[in-house]
């Protein structure tokens, strides 16, 4: 059957909604101009208007709020650093990042949850889907043409250490730190959410959409190989287990991924002392596999300071919390490769929202990560689709992620981005008819979703005995 056209709009919000997470994160890179970022603003503002035109958001208030809650924290917590800026970050900066946050969500939010007729969604959601694919392979393709931002905050002055990952295939090179990404883990982390969605449609796609995936899978596997992403390669795997393997029945227990979040250093490092056998195969430096590369150390420091409560503790310090606290200075001496090494990150999401929005604002966050996995769950058990199950996936992936860096975070706007408009996607409720609608026939199926037939031929039913 010939593809349906599409007009010029729909395909503005489509290339839009590609390109939101690339053209979002080069807001906080270095040696952008105001011109350009200007630019991005405003390719993301007319996606935004072009979206505002497909009707009521189809979402209940409660999921609506969550979202908006959680952006309106972040939100909040950027325009703070902006408003008493420590150089060499910007009140600029930060209020860009700010207004280029909301353009994301209003474009989103209208672009995925409007359409009445869920096939638009589907094509949309594969867009989004699809995006932190695309900023993958760009990242890899600007490193591999030789292209450079001018440094970071967060961003190496020197070696990076050896890549551990690509000596167990016999190949000795250091760890790589690519254009795209302020520092080495955030490369990794984003090809580790890219290689979850590209396995899934690879396995449950169609055979256009399996060359692609599969393609996409490669270039995740070989940018994580390059970062030396261990965690990430680790987390990945992980989100595909539980995704394949659990039964139908127990897949509601993912919901509880994002609750264990705040108590992740202590899980992480009591698994890495029962692996302490493998540690001279993984470790970069002597002993560090044990310690999670150093991460212990930050984690005390963070921990020790919240032990001694602070009313600011409630509401946070505003982005960058770990500066403005000055905890960072305490373990800036784990990080001398960085150039200002008190902006590094809690490596913990848990631990930097607290430092960044307080108690209330993990909160709100947390809250905000289970009802988008609740939700992707109930829209991947009704409509049963590659897309919906990839969707799924990839909000487990997120809430792993952030187990041991601070991603989805300001460190990682690339994966807040990404975060954003997959809960936008997620929090879709369909109408009670067409809840009822299964893949098995397509024509039936159509018929429930969109109130019109389709023209594909109905699955031969097997007679019962």
């Amino acid at each position: 059957m010939q593809a349906p056209d599409i007009g010029l709009r729909e395909r503005l919000v489509r290339a839009t909604l590609i390109l939101s997470v690339t053209l979002g994160s080069l807001l906080n890179r270095g040696g952008v101009t105001t011109l350009q970022r200007a630019a991005v603003l405003v390719i993301l503002a007319i996606g935004a208007v072009l979206a505002l035109t497909g009707g009521r958001p189809r979402t209940s208030p409660g999921r609506a709020t969550t979202l908006w809650a959680f952006v309106a924290c972040v939100v909040v917590s950027f325009l703070r650093f902006a408003a008493a800026p420590i150089l060499p970050i910007t009140a600029r900066t930060m209020i860009g990042l700010a207004l280029m946050l909301m353009l994301v969500t209003v474009l989103g939010f209208c672009a995925l949850l409007a359409p009445p007729d869920i096939r638009i969604f589907e094509r949309r959601l594969r867009c989004v889907l699809f995006a932190p694919v695309c900023f993958v392979a760009l990242n890899l393709g600007l490193y591999v043409l030789g292209f450079s931002f001018p440094t970071t905050p967060g961003e190496p002055k020197g070696s990076n250490g050896q890549s551990q990952l690509l000596s167990l295939i016999g190949v000795h090179g250091g760890r790589v730190n690519l254009p795209l990404n302020p520092g080495v883990n955030g490369g990794g982390e984003m090809a580790g959410l890219a290689l979850v969605i590209c396995v899934v449609l690879a396995y449950r796609g169609g055979r256009k959409q399996q060359s692609v995936a599969i393609l996409g899978a490669i270039v995740s596997l070989v940018t994580v190989f390059l970062t030396d992403s261990r965690g990430a390669l680790v987390f990945a795997l992980l989100t595909l287990a539980l995704v394949t393997i659990l039964p139908r029945w127990t897949k509601r227990v993912v919901v509880i991924i994002p609750t264990l979040l705040p108590i992740a250093p202590a899980i992480i490092l009591f698994a890495l002392g029962q692996l302490a056998s493998f540690s001279a195969v993984l470790s970069r430096n002597e002993g560090d596999f044990v310690t999670a590369t150093g991460r212990q150390a930050v984690w005390s420091v963070v921990l020790k300071f919240l032990g001694h409560p602070h009313a600011q503790d409630l509401i946070g310090y505003g982005a960058y919390g770990q500066v403005r606290s000055g905890v960072g200075f305490q373990y800036s001496y784990v990080f001398p490769g960085l150039l200002h090494p008190q902006f590094a990150t809690a490596h913990n999401i848990a631990l930097q929202t607290i430092l960044d929005m307080g108690y209330v604002g993990l909160a709100i966050f947390l809250i905000f990560l289970m009802v988008s996995i609740n939700s992707a769950r109930l829209l991947n058990q009704r409509i049963g689709t590659p897309e919906s199950t990839a969707l799924l996936a990839a909000l487990i992936a997120l809430s792993l992620l952030g187990a041991d860096e601070a991603f989805p975070g300001l460190a990682g706007i690339y994966l807040l981005l990404s975060l954003i408009v997959l809960a936008c996607a997620a929090i879709r409720v369909l109408e009670p008819a067409r809840s009822r609608a299964t893949t098995s026939d397509p024509a039936i199926r159509d018929l429930y979703l969109t109130g019109e037939a389709s023209n594909r031929p109905a699955r031969p039913q097997i007679p019962s005995c």
